[in-house]
């Protein structure tokens, strides 16, 4: 449990950090807001695992599970706009996890009885009540040309694959922040000094990002 639990606390700082820059605006701090609030359900969701939970109550924690990373995955794009500007920082579509993490919640809590996965991919999803886990959901795909696919789903490997992921992108916003704190600094410095101690490096261009 220590592996998540460091996980989630390393998150917490990195909102922290981010919460305090110049640069968060209204948007940014509803973003942060929103990481921060599903931290806490997240850690309960895992320190929890041990508890003993009726059927309504397991279905209940992967409606809130799947919900909350699919809001902090939207506030992660959020953050991406305010602090860069442009999502190319988390293009959901080139990482596999987090596209992976949203298509989970879509069959379950966003559109099982309406499934569209293509033009010409329908289908219809159904969570299997006889087999309710804890940890793991559990679930089949009934697709319009009569395929039919069963899923297991490792829920803490999945919260695992989620917090690597966004704590790398939490740190790529704020290592950006740097970067632009250091050329702000650079461009108070006068063209004599600057060409002095930063030779072959452009003047103008620094000057001018």
């Amino acid at each position: 449990m220590e592996k998540i639990k460091s996980l989630i606390e390393k998150n917490d700082e990195l909102i922290e950090k981010l919460s305090r820059l110049k640069e968060c605006d209204i948007r940014a701090r509803a973003s942060l807001n929103a990481l921060d609030v599903n931290n806490t359900q997240q850690h309960y969701f895992y320190m929890s695992l041990e508890n003993d939970f009726s059927d309504g109550e397991i279905i209940l924690r992967y409606y809130g599970l799947l919900q909350g990373l699919f809001v902090c995955i939207d506030s992660l794009y959020a953050l991406s706009y305010s602090f860069t500007k442009s999502k190319s920082f988390i293009n959901i579509n080139q990482n596999k996890k987090l596209r992976q993490l949203k298509y989970i919640r879509n069959d379950i809590v966003g559109h099982p009885a309406n499934r569209v996965y293509s033009e010409r991919e329908l289908a219809y999803c159904m969570l299997n009540k006889k087999e309710l886990d804890k940890r793991t959901l559990s679930y089949t795909i009934n697709f319009i040309n009569k395929k039919v696919t069963n899923k297991k789903v490792d829920l803490v490997d999945m919260l695992f694959d989620y917090y690597v992921e966004a704590n790398n992108i939490l740190i790529t916003f704020l290592n950006i922040n740097k970067e632009r704190i250091s050329i702000s600094l650079i461009r108070k410095i006068p063209r004599n000094i600057f060409k002095k101690f930063y030779k072959g490096a452009s003047y103008t261009k620094v000057k001018k990002y």
